[in-house]
């Protein structure tokens, strides 16, 4: 027999089980999740301490402001602040009967 003869005979296939590219398997992706599980259960409270902080800061930002524009008020105006709407000015309705000095 020929060397091309015997060539066309003894073909070789792939294997069925075998693949061009390796899969995961289950066991492997069923360990990445719980890597990666983990690692958010870690990670959350850690984010959630980081808005609160956040939140801090901001409402702290927003009380400077306030009071860097009452200062500002004030000494435009002859050191007086400004006036509240709601205020009631009457200063005998702000002390007790039993305040008397």
């Amino acid at each position: 027999m020929s060397r091309i003869a015997s060539d066309r005979l003894h073909v070789r296939r792939p294997a069925m089980h075998s693949r061009p590219g390796r899969a995961f398997t289950l066991v492997e992706l069923l360990v990445v999740i719980g890597i990666i599980a983990l690692l958010i259960s870690i990670l959350l409270p850690t984010i959630s301490r980081s808005r609160a902080q956040a939140a801090r800061v901001v409402c702290a930002t927003q009380m400077r402001d306030l009071v860097s524009a009452t200062v500002m008020y004030a000494s435009e105006n002859k050191g007086w602040l400004p006036e509240y709407r709601g205020y009631d000015k009457d200063i005998t309705k702000w002390t007790s009967p039993d305040d008397s000095a």
